[in-house]
């Protein structure tokens, strides 16, 4: 008798369980896709851990990952506001998914085809000025975000004006030729990665 009875509370914590998680989770289809490159998808991987989420599905969009973000076991303790808020400051692009869980695609995304207009005439792009060993880092979040043509050279007082309103001897340059790369997704990698390496770096000092 002792034993029916554990049965039957199973049992019941399973309805109640299927009540309280799964059938809120079918009723609500909250999924995200994100874009980005290899630097932008750990922190979304950080992010969905940090709320509670999941990564139900990966693909590509060109030379960008995809991923699909889904509530996890209790998908009312963290938002999509939020969770799309967080995810929106790292990624590339953060879009509502549609229902293709049972689709072949997948989560592929057409190619990214948008960038930077180039005219022939076009000069390097100065993207930073200050001292060797501090855009060394920024050079470095550029490679990883897979930047063609992104480099440290000399920064004439002309350019370190236009980019920090004061020059000095001893500083170089950060530069991104636009006939190496005009991807928007590698540039846009770049621009957030470099933002957040700054506020490191500043809250350092």
């Amino acid at each position: 008798m002792k034993n029916v009875f554990w049965i039957i509370c199973a049992l019941g914590l399973a309805l109640l369980a299927y009540d309280l998680v799964w059938s809120k989770r079918e009723l609500t289809d909250e999924s995200l896709l994100a874009t980005g490159m290899p630097p932008q998808i750990a922190l979304i991987e950080d992010i969905v851990s940090e709320h509670g989420w999941t990564i139900d599905c990966r693909g590509s969009s060109g030379e960008m990952t995809v991923v699909r973000l889904s509530p996890g076991w209790w998908p009312w303790k963290n938002s999509p506001d939020e969770v799309r808020d967080a995810t929106s400051a790292v990624a590339t692009t953060v879009t509502p998914s549609a229902n293709r869980s049972e689709t072949s695609g997948g989560c592929d995304l057409p190619a990214d085809h948008y960038g930077l207009r180039v005219d022939k005439n076009d000069d390097v792009i100065v993207v930073g000025v200050g001292p060797r060993d501090v855009l060394e880092h920024y050079l470095a979040e550029a490679r990883e975000c897979g930047v063609r043509g992104a480099r440290l050279g000399p920064a004439t007082p002309e350019q370190q004006i236009a980019v920090t309103g004061e020059t000095s001897p001893d500083w170089v340059g950060l530069f991104v030729d636009p006939k190496l790369e005009d991807r928007t997704g590698p540039l846009m990698c770049m621009g957030i990665m470099s933002q957040r390496k700054q506020a490191e770096l500043l809250s350092q000092e």
